[in-house]
Order: structure tokens, then sequence, then C-alpha cells
């Protein structure tokens, strides 16, 4: 009898979703309008030469990819995406008993900015605003979302075979940190999060 009810609640409960999710569209980042966008090479505020170059290649790769946006020179687009690169950091998680390495953590932050060109002004930005002056907010009608933080992505990687995890190098582990974040910031531009 259990086994009947749960089975019935759970087919209710799915109908329902499916209805609800029918009903509310997806919340989306951008209008309806802004079909193009310009990506000059990200900023790179890091040590780390030569990141900047390969995270606007694979933004730009992940944006022709995806399809919803266009990627377009500054002439002709409807918005551009300015990157930051704010951090990238090499931390050692592991050592063995004599203190060598064996696993490491990379991890990056991404500032994003997206302007409208045909206005000239700021959509929204990841950039934290504070103001300095008393009695005066920031202005909330300057985002669309609430998601207003820098993205942080990070990969972890073993130099030596420990524990049957193959050893990496920087580089591949980088490869990925970059894959993620590139998925991560047409995520961000497209479906706000």
């Amino acid at each position: 009898m259990k086994r009947i009810w749960f089975a019935a609640f759970a087919a209710v409960a799915v109908a329902l979703v499916a209805v609800a999710c029918e009903e509310l569209p997806l919340k989306k980042n951008i209008p309806d309008e802004f079909t193009k966008v310009y990506i000059p090479n990200f900023d790179n505020k890091t040590s780390e030469p030569g990141i900047d170059q390969l995270l606007t290649q694979k933004v730009t790769q992940n944006f022709l990819i995806d399809g919803r946006l266009k990627v377009s020179p500054k002439e002709g687009a409807d918005m551009q995406l300015q990157g930051v690169i704010e951090r990238y950091d090499r931390l050692v998680m592991t050592r063995d008993q004599n203190q060598v390495p064996q696993q490491y953590k990379i991890q990056m932050a991404v500032d994003l900015t997206l302007t409208d060109l045909k206005k000239n002004e700021q959509m929204w930005t990841t950039h934290t605003i504070v103001s300095l002056t008393p009695g005066q907010e920031a202005d909330p009608n300057a985002y669309d979302s609430t998601n207003t933080t820098s993205l942080r992505e990070f990969t972890t990687y073993y130099v030596l075979n420990v524990a049957g995890v193959p050893p990496e190098d920087e580089p591949t582990a980088q490869n990925r940190l970059l894959d993620q974040m590139a998925g991560r910031v047409v995520r961000r531009v497209i479906d706000g999060f």
C-alpha cells in the first residue's frame, strides 16, 4: 500500500513541477534584442603571463558553441563584455613526509562588466561597488541581477601518482580551470548565474 501511495505522490509532484516550469519562464539576464557581443581581450592583474589571452579565447569559443549570442567586432555589436582576471593562485594542498608537494590547487577570480554599446551605459558588473558618501546607496537599478560578486573557479591536481590518481602538470590543470571559468562566464552573461 505504501508503494502505491508513494508512486502516486511522486507522479503528482512531477506533474506539478512540469506545469510550474511551463508557466514560469527562466529569467533572462539580457534583453531579447541583444544578439551580438564584443569581447575585447581580458585584462590580467595577476603575475601569470598569457592567462588573459587563453581565457579570452576560451570565452569566445564557448559563446560560439552555445550559439545564443554571436561574437562580433565592436562596430556591429549590441554589447561589450569586459573581463578582468583579478586573481590566479597556486596553493600546495598536501605534502609527503619529506615536505615535497603532492597536490596543488589552482584558483582564479574574474570580474565582468557588460556594457550596452547602443546607449553607451553599463548594464551590470560583478565588481563590488562601495559608496563612500554617507547616506548615499548604490543605485539598485544599475544591476539586473543580485549576483554581483566575482566569478571564482578552482581545480586540484596531483604531481605524483597518489591513491591511483594519475599525475598532472600545471598546464593541464590550468586548461581545465580555464574551461570551467569560460563556461561560467557564458552562463553569467546569458543566464545570470
